[in-house]
């Protein structure tokens, strides 16, 4: 089977962004990635989780058993960047590209332009046979021009059942199910674990299953009692929105258990899992110190790096660590390679280039080479072509970050830091070493590849 490979070339940002498309063999991959042809897909995505609460990325958290058990079968990422903020990130896992490209780069009432091709919609191209579709839980890219109610439907998912944008509460809330809207009276996180299985169960396979949680974005609140055991006996002397706040944590990691467990052992062997989260940890519940307590919102690192990992029948040597730089873009091409979709010939209309390189390599092959160069975050408002009253951008490569920040009337700012030994970016290169040779350099390098990126 032929399979397209989204492979940037290192030798340049510019074709990093563009991406070339070369046709490669991919037969011995896929074979491993799943047991069939036809692997089914679910991708997990938690809102305002940042690695500092995983126990997969920080030991000192204990309420994630479920998260941790699902990173000791597969492959734990340790420098994946979202966007800092929600909007942002689902588009860009929806369409493998940045938002400068998509015009989302905040959260706001203008979702997908509908010329976007949705990873729904590239299942549908699949040369193996069609897939089942559907998005569970959060879709906030709403809006008069993704079709309002049926957003997610209009975007070429088969099934819609969840909410158009954040909850006011958890207990009860307006749930939209393909157009149509009702109102649920129970807790919103496991109610979205049961409409996620209840499709599971009842899809032809192979599935592609978007499963997207409110939690633990605001309102904080104390969820069932029986989804907290842990936090339970952490005892009564915590301050009660942090005390929530992991209750929270820890009621998501009970129903991703359930959801994990409730897939049965055949369906298990023949899918393939992405659980990440759409950006860091809000900065009033972030545990980190440093530039990273910045937090959701910031391009430091604790509003962009984020838990992701992925587990499956093709990861070998399950139970590592993987040091390369990926992005939530990286998810289109992946799950195109697990489809068998070949762009070039399944006839789909891009909006554009597309910013997204297929992660099998690194689940195949522990040792494989790195796929980027660098990467890239941002966000910006409003949304739309610009201009722009905000943006924040930052660009990455293996030992440096360059962060670049513009405000409407306000000269833009920039800030370096070597990444290697300084990871909560308290020492700004350009202010403490501006004239330092190396600092001058990456400063340089950074700069133009950001630009070649960046051109029309």
């Amino acid at each position: 089977m032929l399979s397209r490979v989204f492979e940037p070339q290192c030798s340049s940002w510019a074709a990093l962004g563009l991406v070339a498309f070369a046709l490669v063999s991919c037969a011995e991959n896929l074979a491993e990635v799943a047991s069939t042809d036809s692997p089914n897909v679910l991708v997990i995505v938690l809102d305002d989780v940042g690695v500092d609460r995983i126990g997969a990325y920080n030991a000192d958290s204990k309420l994630t058993p479920n998260i941790d058990g699902l990173a000791a079968r597969g492959v734990i990422f340790s420098r994946a960047w979202a966007t800092p903020l929600c909007t942002p990130t689902r588009a860009a896992i929806q369409t493998g590209r940045y938002g400068f490209r998509t015009g989302i780069g905040t959260v706001g009432v203008s979702g997908l332009p509908t010329e976007e091709v949705t990873l729904a919609e590239l299942l549908d191209a699949g040369t193996a046979g069609r897939y089942a579709t559907a998005a569970i839980g959060k879709w906030h890219m709403g809006g008069n021009l993704s079709g309002g109610a049926k957003a997610a439907n209009v975007a070429g998912y088969d099934h819609f059942a969840g909410t158009l944008g954040n909850l006011t509460d958890y207990f009860e809330f307006k749930k939209v199910v393909d157009g149509r809207t009702e109102t649920v009276k129970s807790y919103a996180t496991s109610d979205q674990t049961t409409d996620a299985l209840n499709w599971i169960r009842q899809a032809p396979e192979p599935w592609f299953c978007y499963l997207a949680f409110n939690a633990v974005h605001r309102p904080l609140h104390n969820p069932p009692p029986r989804l907290t055991p842990l936090s339970a006996r952490a005892g009564q002397n915590r301050d009660p929105g942090i005390a929530a706040f992991e209750s929270m944590i820890e009621a998501l990691d009970t129903e991703v258990g359930r959801l994990l467990d409730g897939l049965g052992a055949e369906r298990t062997a023949n899918t393939n899992i992405i659980l990440l989260s759409d950006n860091g940890t809000h900065r009033e519940q972030t545990v980190e110190a440093g530039k990273a307590a910045a937090g959701k919102g910031s391009v430091h690192e604790s509003g962009i790096l984020v838990p992701f990992m992925i587990a499956g029948p093709g990861v070998r040597e399950p139970g590592r660590s993987q040091d390369a730089l990926i992005g939530v873009t990286d998810i289109f091409a992946t799950v195109a390679d697990w489809a068998g979709v070949d762009l070039e010939q399944a006839g789909l209309q891009l909006a554009g280039p597309l910013d997204s390189v297929s992660l099998l390599p690194y689940l195949s092959e522990p040792d494989s080479a790195p796929l980027r160069e660098s990467i890239f975050s941002e966000c910006f408002r409003p949304n739309g072509p610009g201009p722009y009253s905000l943006v924040r951008r930052a660009v990455r490569e293996d030992r440096y970050k360059l962060v670049h920040l513009e405000r409407e009337g306000q000269a833009p700012k920039e800030h370096l830091y070597d990444m290697l030994s300084d990871p909560k970016e308290e020492r700004d290169l350009l202010r403490f070493e501006p004239e330092a040779p190396e600092t001058q350099a990456a400063h340089d390098r950074l700069s133009a590849r950001l630009r070649e990126l960046l051109e029309p």
